[in-house]
């Protein structure tokens, strides 16, 4: 235990098979059964169980994993599922703390960490009124860096899942930092926040899309300094919200060109069939999702991406796909933003350096 109380659990080590790590789970104390749950099993109730040394109150459990992987756990003791006292290591995922582990391998996003103060944007809100009952909001709204002090028109990201991004994906410092970086053209962003529960309003819903349609992006355009066609226009999500920024851009690529799609993870059969049917004219797409999301509560979030992906690229849509080797939480999706927006604007950010 001497390691583990120095420097945390799990331990790890160089694993028997190249390029994976091992990891040592270890718990001490009094317990009829300890378990794992998490991104290594689709946070199963089957659960992997720690093995108890005969006569201690000691368990441990080794599992092999890529080398460059980051994971999310719970351990659960006697059936009660909680962050393990012996991992200091803890991420946020909503309003639920799990356990990390990231392998030696990892390399964290350096764009999650404040930009330097003249390099940041403002934030700003704005509220959207609908004529649809119930669906009126405020939203947040990022401006880069020198929006204020010019008559340039922006691009625009239409995020949802608003609380989120702010609070778990750092959002406004990822922005700062690509634009910063010339990674992205400088660019608005619009985070809008789901109203009631957020599994039906994401989950490929009329109401919601006609909102976004017919209230949020004229009200953006009316405000701002936009760029209002298409080609300058994206929307993206994660989870249920990368199912409702698919939808809406299939079904309006009038309106959006663009489409960032994270961890794809409700209505799968009928998003499929809809990407299937393609839209009316080809849209940007870029889809990722983590390698542990293949028994994701059930789910193959993995092979779902790859048939979206075909369903779209069969219509003549440019799409990129990236697996990692993550599970499905906000540390995975902020860490690939740059990427994502890099494929989404690269033609944009080529033609402000005169390339």
């Amino acid at each position: 235990m001497g390691r583990a109380k120095q420097g945390g659990t799990p331990l790890t080590e160089p694993g028997a098979t190249a390029g994976t790590t091992c990891a040592t789970f270890i718990y001490r104390g009094e317990a009829r059964e300890v378990g794992i749950s998490g991104d290594m099993n689709g946070w199963s109730e089957q659960k992997e169980l720690l093995f108890r040394l005969p006569g201690m109150d000691l368990f441990y459990y080794c599992g092999e994993y890529p080398a460059d992987s980051r994971i999310e756990y719970n351990l659960v003791i006697d059936g009660t599922a909680g962050l393990d006292p012996f991992n200091p290591r803890v991420s946020l995922f909503n309003r639920k703390s799990n356990s990390e582990v990231p392998m030696p391998g990892y390399r964290p996003p350096p764009e999650v960490e404040p930009a330097p103060v003249a390099a940041r944007g403002t934030v700003e809100e704005i509220a959207i009124v609908s004529k649809q009952p119930g669906m009126s909001r405020t939203a947040t709204v990022y401006l880069p860096v020198g929006y204020a002090g010019s008559a340039e028109r922006y691009p625009v990201l239409y995020l949802n899942d608003a609380f989120g991004a702010l609070k778990f994906g750092s959002m406004i410092n990822v922005l700062d930092n690509l634009i910063r970086r010339r990674v992205v053209p400088p660019l608005i962003a619009v985070l809008l926040p789901s109203v009631g529960d957020r599994m039906v309003e994401y989950s490929m819903n009329p109401r919601f899309e006609s909102f976004v349609v017919e209230a949020v992006v004229p009200a953006v355009d009316r405000r701002y300094r936009t760029r209002p066609s298409p080609e300058f226009r994206a929307v993206g999500g994660i989870s249920a919200g990368a199912t409702a920024a698919l939808s809406l851009a299939i079904n309006h690529p009038d309106l959006f060109g663009k489409c960032m799609a994270q961890s794809t993870a409700t209505k799968l059969a009928p998003l499929i069939k809809l990407a299937r049917s393609g839209p009316k004219a080809p849209i940007r797409v870029y889809l990722d999702v983590g390698r542990f999301e293949s028994d994701y509560h059930g789910k193959d979030l993995v092979e779902a991406s790859h048939r979206i992906r075909d369903a779209l690229v069969a219509h003549g849509c440019p799409v990129h796909l990236r697996e990692v080797n993550e599970g499905h939480g906000w540390r995975n999706w902020r860490a690939r933003m740059g990427e994502a927006l890099e494929f989404l604007f690269a033609s944009l950010s080529a033609m402000e350096r005169g390339e």
